[in-house]
């Protein structure tokens, strides 16, 4: 575009822009386009404020979708400019601890803008304030751009009375301040207090959500872990959910009967139907008591039923029901009562054995007396020595009954289990040897000592050798005691004592019952060995195990908890 001037009809003259353009492709005719020079520059300053319009409308979407207050602040500031058409704006908000307003972004850095301004600049309204070379000074802020020789500066706060948290500053050196620039500070004011309002709510939806999102994954956890069976129906009582718990407990699997009645699935479970209606009003059942019902293959089982309505809006909007299998907790109570029936046997027999322990004895001596005034050749001597041996395997059954009944409280102490068992593995060699049985035993030089009791441990280890003996009686052979230091588990460590025979083995029908009160297959013992045995290692805290090869031989692996360092 040309600017020029052209003469007008009236005779006046008025300045244009004229453009030409060819028509033909040889040139030979032109068309001129005269345009005001006012108009062109109105309708170039329309473009550019659209251009604005747009990039303001551009920048506000862009703030709507950020969630950071920092970053909000930023991106309006480019907004307020565009706006303002000052070269400098700035945002600041209040301090929670102190009565300031702290700046937290700024754009153009024509101005020094100060880092702090006293909450009291906001006014007791925030209304929108402008201040011009040559006007009245009204506030600090105002001051402080005359000193600082600022052509203007307008201010708004941001909030509503009276929770005004923020300000807005524009100012320029040498710009002319628009015309409108207090309604625009206004709207700024507006718009930011309304997308840090979004800001705000954005984050408490969020919190609100991630909330949600954790207990919805608590209560699934809950649901997919809990022992308890959940059946969840909606209001008219067809199953829509059940956890894990209850397919397994009832044999289905959730996708098989979604839709179905909970009365078809839950056969045999008496006042259900009152319960659910119940339910329909708001009203729990905390328990329907004990029911038996019938799995899916017919097996009945007991359990323990309750209804529980769930209410959203004050509205019943599901049902649940929650079932527990009582088999478990009958067997325990069966168990219980075995326990408590065999603890006041325990305590007839000790009585019984006590009473007749003494009765026995003088049986006893009383046949020794007999014995010593019958004469050498007297026939009468085989019968009283036949029944001097049963009353001593009455004393010795009657002895093995009280031990086997005593309490188990064992006081225990510091014991070095190298220096024990050389010594009782010495005190037995004489008698292995006449039974033509070797001893081995091996022993790391140094382990740590044990707690344990010296007295009751002896009577294990002769329990034991004692057993072995009767194994290889009829071909000896050889026993062997190894003690080694097992590997660390957590916090605690065992040391095992391995004590192995190379006799006829136990039959494998009977290893699940050796440690069993009275059994036993020889017919001169009491059955009572092995279950003291038992016995007093779980006193120390530990545990015998058995392995056998019947025809090769047998192991006894019993762990013994060491002391630990800082006790010894």
């Amino acid at each position: 575009p040309i600017p020029t001037r052209i003469l007008l009809r009236s005779g006046l003259e008025e300045q244009v822009v004229a453009q030409s353009q060819a028509l033909d492709p040889q040139s030979r005719w032109y068309a001129v386009l005269f345009e005001p020079l006012a108009r062109q520059r109105q309708r170039m300053h329309s473009n550019h404020r659209l251009h604005n319009h747009m990039l303001v409308l551009q920048k506000l979407a862009t703030a709507l979708q950020i969630s950071e207050a920092n970053e909000i602040g930023a991106t309006f500031l480019e907004v307020a400019q565009l706006m303002s058409g000052a070269s400098t704006v700035a945002l600041y908000r209040v301090d929670p601890g102190e009565p300031l307003l702290i700046k937290v972004n700024q754009l153009g850095e024509e101005l020094p803008l100060p880092d702090t301004v006293v909450a009291a600049e906001i006014g007791r309204t925030g209304k929108p304030q402008l201040w011009a070379k040559g006007r009245r000074i009204r506030s600090g802020l105002q001051r402080f751009a005359r000193t600082n020789n600022f052509s203007y500066l307008a201010s708004a706060g941001i909030g509503e009375e009276p929770a005004l948290f923020g300000l807005i500053l524009a100012a320029d050196f040498d710009g002319i301040p628009d015309d409108n620039l207090l309604t625009i500070m206004e709207v700024l004011a507006s718009l930011l207090s309304s997308l840090y309002q979004h800001e705000v709510l954005t984050g408490q939806l969020q919190k609100i959500n991630q909330l949600q999102t954790s207990r919805l994954k608590t209560l699934e956890a809950i649901q997919e872990n809990v022992q308890d069976c959940v059946i969840l129906t909606n209001r008219e009582f067809k199953v829509q959910s059940m956890n894990p718990s209850a397919e397994l407990t009832l044999g289905y699997a959730t996708h098989e009967i979604r839709g179905q009645s909970i009365e078809n699935i839950l056969i045999g479970a008496d006042n259900l139907d009152a319960s659910l209606n119940l339910a329909l009003e708001g009203i729990s059942t905390p328990s329907l008591g004990n029911h038996l019902l019938h799995r899916r293959d017919g097996r009945p089982f007991p359990a323990y039923i309750q209804v529980t309505p769930i209410i959203e809006n004050s509205q019943v909007c599901a049902i649940l029901v929650i079932l527990r299998d009582q088999s478990e907790h009958q067997q325990i109570k069966l168990r219980t009562q075995q326990l408590e029936q065999r603890a006041l046997l325990g305590e007839v027999t000790a009585i019984f054995a006590h009473e007749v322990r003494n009765p026995v004895n003088n049986i006893g001596m009383a046949l020794q007396l007999m014995e010593m005034k019958l004469p050498p050749d007297d026939p009468n001597r085989e019968m009283v020595e036949h029944m001097k041996q049963d009353t001593d395997r009455l004393a010795h059954l009657m002895d093995s009954v009280l031990t086997f009944s005593r309490s188990t409280e064992t006081k225990l102490g510091p014991m070095d289990l190298k220096v024990f068992l050389d010594q009782l593995v010495s005190r037995w060699r004489p008698r292995l040897y006449r039974a033509n049985v070797n001893s081995e035993l091996h022993i790391p030089p140094e382990i740590p000592r044990i707690n344990g009791n010296e007295k009751s441990l002896e009577q294990v280890f002769t329990n034991l050798f004692t057993n072995a003996l009767r194994a290889m009686a009829e071909t000896g052979g050889t026993l062997s005691v190894r003690v080694k230091l097992l590997p660390q588990i957590g916090s605690s460590r065992h040391l095992q004592v391995d004590v192995s025979d190379t006799g006829i083995g136990i039959p494998p029908e009977n290893l699940d019952t050796i440690f069993n009160p009275f059994f036993t297959t020889d017919p001169q013992g009491t059955g009572l060995g092995l279950a003291i045995t038992q016995r007093i290692i779980t006193a120390h805290k530990g545990s015998i195990t058995v392995d056998s090869f019947p025809g090769g031989g047998t192991v006894f692996h019993i762990e013994l908890p060491i002391i630990h360092s800082s006790t010894t």
